[in-house]
């Protein structure tokens, strides 16, 4: 791709996301966003008190903006609206007890924009140095950065799923240059923000087994505990029970993942499931995760593939939508990045990899379950109120596109584990490990 046009796409993308950062937004997300910075500025713990359900680091944001939003609020005459009168204005219900307004939405915006940039640019970065193939560096972050799914999430949406990304693909890119400090501190930051990034740590870990010290794994672990311990501790001392809560609530049992298979058990009325179901449910997803990237790391040539770190991370992931009950919308931009670097490496089309983005979005614009995510067009002006899109619930389409999405992942998660392990081997080795716990290697035939 050309220089200029590089620029241009880029540009784009960038001028793209501006305009509509003041506009658009998660009505409910954002509440809780703006609930949660204005509980820091006052003093109290926001765990237990609002809806905040992530690690504390994106809090800590939060704080900064609700700062920053006080002191320019008053004189840019910025203010939330109360949802009866935006009911009353648009004659509907809008899915959130106020609509955070517009200069909140650019404030929290801002980081989002930035690390999307950021990503784009650490993608075009690995395909042209450490893949050796500069002629599809530009390529690859153009189509990260304009990929639909992206935008939706970061562009529209408004949580902030980009961020722990960057953190994490930083901390694996540290963990192959055999980094330790640095990795760990990458996938602390990611952590700290999200729980997913530990699926790849625990990955990489047991993939790259035979090529690493016992010094270079403690290094890393120890930087990555002290990232989180440093973060956490304010909150976990202050009230542990509120804070683990919050932090551990997407493992509960309340089916609310709009991207699972586990959509049409809750759709049959089958509500919350027990803990120690919830606790099988993750288990499940950790000794899949560990089996394939086990078996993957006896191969002799483990780690010599240039792309073998991108079926990790995407066994990982993919493993986890597959499995787990809670998969919502957002959660799909974790696996954009190595998606798209598998598309720069040629192993799977560019054209597949945007179909499947396509899909996700297309299945989390008919979910939206209330009037408009461009409802802080309100706060500029009630007069406005005709330029907000009355966005669609068709709860079929809704079931036929999560179904489809959810197949789809089990065929890239398919197409992981035979690139990673080659075929047929995890069959061996479980039917290896049954042998065993049955006691049946090594009988004759009497």
């Amino acid at each position: 791709m050309q220089k200029r046009i590089f620029v241009l796409a880029m540009s784009s993308g960038l001028v793209l996301r501006i305009a509509l950062a003041p506009i658009s937004g998660h009505p409910f997300d954002m509440s809780v966003y703006f609930d949660t910075g204005q509980s820091i500025v006052a003093g109290r713990n926001f765990y237990g008190v609002t809806y905040y359900a992530y690690p504390p680091a994106w809090a800590a944001f939060l704080w900064v903006a609700t700062v920053l939003y006080q002191q320019l609020a008053g004189p840019l005459g910025a203010h939330p609206m109360p949802a009866s009168l935006a009911q009353t204005i648009l004659g509907a219900d809008v899915g959130a007890p106020f609509i955070a307004d517009w200069l909140f939405h650019t404030i929290v915006k801002t980081p989002l924009i930035v690390f999307d940039c950021f990503l784009a640019l650490l993608i075009r970065r690995v395909v042209a140095e450490t893949f050796k193939r500069p002629d599809r560096a530009n390529m690859a972050a153009v189509l990260f950065f304009l990929n639909p799914h992206v935008l939706w999430i970061s562009g529209i949406w408004g949580t902030f799923d980009v961020l722990p990304t960057y953190f994490a693909l930083a901390g694996t890119l540290l963990f192959l240059e055999r980094r330790p400090v640095l990795s760990g501190l990458g996938f602390g930051l990611a952590v700290a923000l999200k729980d997913f990034p530990i699926l790849l740590l625990f990955a990489l870990l047991l993939g790259y087994r035979n090529r690493l010290s016992r010094q270079f794994v403690g290094r890393l672990l120890f930087t990555m505990v002290g990232v989180l311990a440093a973060v956490s501790a304010p909150y976990a001392f202050l009230d542990w029970m509120a804070y683990a809560k919050g932090v551990l609530s997407p493992t509960g049992g309340v089916f609310v993942g709009n991207l699972s298979i586990w959509l049409v058990g809750n759709l049959a009325g089958l509500g919350n499931i027990p803990a120690w179901a919830a606790g099988l449910n993750i288990a499940s997803i950790a000794i899949v995760i560990a089996v394939v990237s086990w078996v993957a790391g006896t191969r002799r040539d483990a780690g010599d593939s240039p792309a073998y770190w991108i079926d990790l991370c995407l066994v990982a992931l993919l493993t986890f939508y597959t499995l787990f009950r809670i998969v919502n919308d957002q959660y799909i931009l974790w696996s954009i990045p190595f998606l798209t670097l598998n598309a720069a490496l040629g192993r799977t089309p560019w054209q597949r990899v945007l179909a499947f983005s396509g899909v996700v979005a297309l299945a989390g614009v008919v979910n939206v379950a209330h009037y408009s995510f461009f409802l802080p067009i309100l706060t500029i002006s009630a007069s406005l109120a005709w330029l907000i899109p009355h966005f669609p619930y068709e709860p079929i389409l809704r079931i036929v596109l999560a179904l489809a999405s959810w197949c789809w992942v089990v065929l890239l998660l398919r197409q992981a584990i035979r690139s990673a392990t080659g075929e047929g081997e995890v069959t061996k080795f479980l039917k290896g490990v049954w042998e065993r716990l049955t006691f049946r290697r090594g009988r004759g035939v009497v």
